[in-house]
């Protein structure tokens, strides 16, 4: 899995989608998109995948059911 700040990913986006991995962007550090090239993938692979990318940007398992939360109750609107 690629990580890439949002500048860099606009500056340079073929570097990161020029493979076949999942591709992180992030703002100030924290994620804010996954980019997952077009493919069969298991639940499980991409399930995997975004706990990677969610433990590489410092965010627990509790953290993150809060913010799933938050977005499902419509708390999170405009909120990284």
């Amino acid at each position: 899995m690629k990580v890439a700040t949002e500048r860099d990913f606009k500056a340079n986006p073929s570097r990161y989608l020029s493979g076949r991995e999942d591709v992180v962007v992030t703002r100030s550090g924290a994620p804010i998109a996954v980019l997952t090239p077009v493919m069969a993938r298991s639940a499980g692979q991409y399930l995997r995948g975004m706990r990677r990318a969610l433990t590489g940007a410092g965010i627990t398992k509790a953290m993150a059911l809060k913010m799933l939360e938050e977005v499902r109750a419509g708390r999170r609107e405009g909120r990284p």
